[in-house]
């Protein structure tokens, strides 16, 4: 019998949790709008004045590059129906994208609901896993 007493904090934690994974990004997006507009001269000088993306590839050798990666490989699925590697045709076999698929799958699955959007789809994708961990070791644990 699951003691509820134990599982409502859990829960209240993964959902502010959640919610603070989303609070980066958003509040990122803000700044950005908010220096565009208050400093339109310095923003147009920027090489960063495009729209928000959290997967930019010049940072790949320098942050996450599981996200380019991801992104990469995601955009194959709406394109091709596969995760194929966009880089290497070499590397396009069933036997280099099947052993790791399911992952992109359902990342793919996520960017469905956000119409493709990469960028929308990594964001809450990070925060639906990383609520799903701390949900998972709230049980393994009984915090």
């Amino acid at each position: 019998m699951i003691d509820m007493r134990r599982t409502r904090p859990g829960i209240a934690v993964a959902l502010g949790l959640f919610g603070f994974l989303l609070l980066r990004p958003a509040y990122m997006s803000a700044l950005r709008r908010q220096m565009q507009a208050r400093q339109p001269d310095h923003w147009a000088q920027l090489p960063t004045n495009g729209r928000f993306s959290l997967m930019v590839p010049e940072l790949s050798a320098t942050r996450y590059h599981d996200e380019t990666l991801y992104a990469a490989r995601i955009a194959q699925i709406f394109i091709h129906g596969v995760p194929c590697n966009p880089y290497w045709r070499d590397d396009r076999a069933a036997v280099n994208w099947l052993k790791d698929c399911i992952p992109f799958y359902i990342m793919a699955a996520i960017g469905l609901l956000f119409g493709g959007n990469l960028t929308l789809t990594w964001i809450f994708a990070l925060a639906i896993f990383g609520t799903l961990w701390f949900l998972l070791f709230h049980a393994v644990f009984k915090w």
